[in-house]
């Protein structure tokens, strides 16, 4: 009797560990979920209010050392020059697995965001869905993770932007001299971007350098297998001859550009003016 009672009590105290570890972990769950929120909440207060400082002390050291405080400063001016913050709600908090950085292991919770914003370009409202992933530092804070080519990425897109805004006279005054700057500083950032070597030819083109617009323009057409994108820098390419007075080349332009695009008003009008006029 005192056997099995032993063993009953044993089974007991077992059982109570088991249920004391249990609410322990889901307490630690809870409190790694509610720390996150409150992360990411600070973010977005920090955005709204300008302090980029505040942003660049939410972010993880791994992401402060590769990407350097004065890309992360550039990157929150441009999102704010080319979107508004309507709204925005957390969706959903996910834990994730141990996840590798460098040479450590560190644990991380992903946090979906739905953002409503105003387009400052076009002025559309835009909805998209956004994940943050917040990575613990080794003081055991969890701090906002950018991804090094992500963000550069990002930049260099949002530098084509800004550009357009410039050269369009929408969301921006209009300053051709600024649009090209943002196009060229976009090339710097990532040299593969060819959607920024259409966008410089078209600044070019504006500002009437005709031979520096048709060298933009055959650099993206050497990479881009976009039919309507070729065709239009086709375009730019006709016109910028015929602005020179090279009616053959400029010919030879708008009939490629009408290949890609047979119903281009813009092409068509172009190769019956060079054809019959």
């Amino acid at each position: 009797m005192n056997i099995q009672r032993g063993v009953f009590i044993s089974l007991i105290v077992g059982l109570g560990i088991v249920i004391l570890l249990s609410g322990f972990a889901i307490y630690k769950e809870y409190e790694a979920r509610l720390a996150a929120r409150q992360v990411v909440l600070r973010y977005y207060e920090d955005f709204q209010s300008g302090d980029d400082e505040s942003i660049y002390e939410l972010l993880h050291p791994e992401s402060r050392n590769k990407l350097g405080k004065e890309n992360i400063m550039v990157w929150m001016e441009q999102l704010r020059e080319t979107i508004e913050l309507e709204n925005f709600e957390i969706k959903n908090i996910q834990l994730k697995d141990t996840i590798r950085i460098g040479e450590n292991s560190v644990d991380g919770i992903s946090v979906q965001v739905s953002e409503t914003n105003r387009d400052l370009y076009t002025s559309e409202i835009l909805s998209s869905e956004i994940q943050y992933l917040l990575l613990r530092n080794v003081q055991g804070e969890y701090h906002i993770y950018f991804d090094q080519r992500r963000v550069l990425s990002s930049m260099a897109k949002n530098h084509i932007i800004i550009g357009a805004m410039y050269i369009d006279g929408m969301g921006k005054d209009k300053d051709l001299s600024k649009g090209t700057e943002h196009f060229q500083k976009a090339l710097e950032i990532d040299p593969t971007l060819i959607e920024a070597h259409y966008s410089l030819g078209t600044a070019y083109l504006a500002n009437r350098e005709w031979e520096q617009a048709i060298v933009e323009e055959e650099a993206y057409l050497t990479n881009s297998q976009d039919d309507e994108g070729r065709g239009e820098a086709y375009n730019i390419i006709g016109l910028a001859y015929q602005e020179m007075g090279d009616r053959a080349k400029a010919r030879e332009a708008f009939e490629k550009a009408v290949q890609l695009n047979p119903e281009s008003p813009f092409a068509l009008n172009h190769l019956n003016e060079l054809i019959n006029g």
